[in-house]
């Protein structure tokens, strides 16, 4: 069966380390390797050809180190994969941040870590385009159904309001047929309101200032039946407001919320909602739970959450955290798990310092 090759643009200012990296690919991969020695070079590359990813040096003559991963970020819908000769985990992390779906080290680069990077960020960049299909498909599916709900629902509470008023005028203020039609009318009402959020989410897909702490409200209520049941509370500690899309974080919140609720063991379950400025002038929104046995296996090892398909992980705690992984993908951020004090789940929502609407802190 023949190989599939793929194109790779390498932006490489120095000769031999592009004569080196070249034969590296090569020797294990079916790639087509075209170098570039400059971002001007290479920023001309992708307007005029088609390239599979990038392996960009950020030590460029005209480069501006993570400010030109963000600009081929933002120009070009390609993966990038970050040359560097700062090993550090800390530097790698500022490198996803910006937009790279990967770094290697120069002084550690071989055949296999190339082959391995550059396959990964091609499915990993492939598995965010399915993503991102798969939520226009949800929002067309969100309007039509946020269109067709609320004709039945304010038919139901009409006729409900008449037979208020009937029993009413009939000097039947406390019966139970008052009770019951007071609390269709009361239902109906807030499932219009959550009919008219959905339509008007499923409508705007720009970025906007999200009040989190309205947004964990909205979860709070949305999910109030289920945690009567299980005899569980939320506590909300006053969240920040962030430049974002109002309908994927909201969806977070409840995902992670959700989450917590469907792997609840016994009673007296708490959920709590906080958030710490970081000195980098991001954001950590912070839910953290009082539930049990936790699995080491969903503890992260000094690395965020990956961005999976949700079919990789069709059951368990994966679910809801898969998708805010994603979620927080579109915003240029990042899910961390680790265990709370109280022995329960800690899911950080690292937010960078770009969703901020206020400015970073002295």
């Amino acid at each position: 069966m023949n190989r599939v090759i793929r194109r790779l643009l390498l932006v490489e200012d120095s000769p031999s380390d592009a004569v080196l990296i070249t034969s590296l690919v090569e020797e294990r991969s079916a790639w087509d390797v075209v170098h570039v020695p400059t971002n001007t070079a290479a920023t001309a590359a992708l307007e005029n050809g088609s390239f599979d990813a990038v392996l960009l040096d950020l030590g460029l003559p005209d480069g501006e180190g993570l400010a030109s991963v963000r600009a081929m970020r933002d120009s070009f819908d390609v993966p990038i994969i970050v040359l560097t000769a700062r090993p550090e985990a800390t530097w790698g992390t500022e490198v996803v941040r910006s937009g790279a779906q990967d770094f290697i080290s120069k002084d550690e680069a071989d055949a296999a870590g190339l082959e391995r990077a550059l396959r990964y960020a091609v499915q990993r960049h492939a598995q965010v385009q399915q993503l991102g299909r798969a939520q226009r498909r949800l929002q067309r599916y969100a309007r039509a159904v946020a269109h067709d709900v609320r004709t039945p629902i304010a038919t139901i509470r009409g006729f409900a309001e008449m037979i208020l008023v009937e029993e009413q005028t009939r000097g039947a203020a406390d019966s139970r047929t008052v009770d019951y039609a007071g609390r269709i009318v009361s239902q109906s009402k807030r499932l219009l309101d959550m009919a008219a959020d959905l339509l008007e989410d499923a409508t705007d897909d720009t970025d906007a200032v999200v009040d989190m702490t309205a947004g964990a409200r909205w979860v709070e209520e949305l999910l109030g039946n289920r945690m009567d049941a299980l005899g569980a509370q939320m506590t909300i500690t006053r969240l920040p407001r962030l430049q974002g899309k109002r309908t994927v974080l909201r969806q977070v919140l409840l995902n992670l919320s959700s989450n917590v609720l469907d792997h609840a063991k016994g009673t007296d379950l708490e959920m709590r909602w906080s958030s710490m400025r970081r000195s980098d002038g991001g954001w950590d929104v912070i839910l953290e739970d009082n539930g049990e046995d936790v699995p080491d296996a969903l503890i992260s090892l000094g690395q965020p959450l990956p961005v999976l398909p949700v079919e990789a992980n069709a059951t368990g705690h994966g679910i809801g955290l898969r998708v805010a992984a994603a979620g927080m993908a579109e915003h240029d951020g990042a899910v961390w798990l680790s265990r709370g004090r109280s022995g329960g789940l800690r899911v950080t929502l690292e937010f960078p310092e770009s969703a901020s609407t206020d400015p970073k802190p002295l």
